[in-house]
């Protein structure tokens, strides 16, 4: 229900009359659970990433990210993505390339949270 009303919401924005008209069928349940389950990167590519940079020298673009880790493109982008608005985050960027920060080696993470975040979105769907 709240991604219909965050849609419906957008509908007349711009304009000064608008329609909305729902569309649903069974593969939306399908998709809301795909957006759910990928809304965190998974703790290996964290994990693979913190140490890909930890052992550069001077950090690293994505795509040298990419030759050196089996990750695809956006897998790093939404890892680096999910680290840069971590407080403190483990992670910096200069220019193209990434590198740690200090508090990179102790850096864990917040798995209630993100539990958390994935109950109120599972709450949120309209179960049939």
């Amino acid at each position: 229900m709240v991604h219909y009303y965050q849609q419906v919401g957008r509908a007349g924005r711009a304009v000064d009359e608008a329609f909305g008209i729902l569309l649903c069928g069974e593969e939306d349940d399908l998709i809301a659970d795909y957006f759910i389950r990928n809304a965190f990167p998974p703790q290996q590519h964290i994990s693979e990433i913190l140490a890909v940079l930890d052992q550069s020298d001077g950090g690293l673009s994505v795509p040298s990210m990419q030759s050196v880790l089996n990750l695809r493109k956006n897998q790093i982008d939404k890892t680096l993505k999910f680290l840069t608005v971590e407080s403190p985050s483990p992670i910096i960027t200069i220019g193209t390339k990434w590198q740690v920060t200090a508090t990179a080696a102790t850096y864990h993470v917040d798995q209630k949270h993100v539990d958390l975040i994935t109950e109120i979105r599972r709450g949120e769907q309209i179960r049939r």
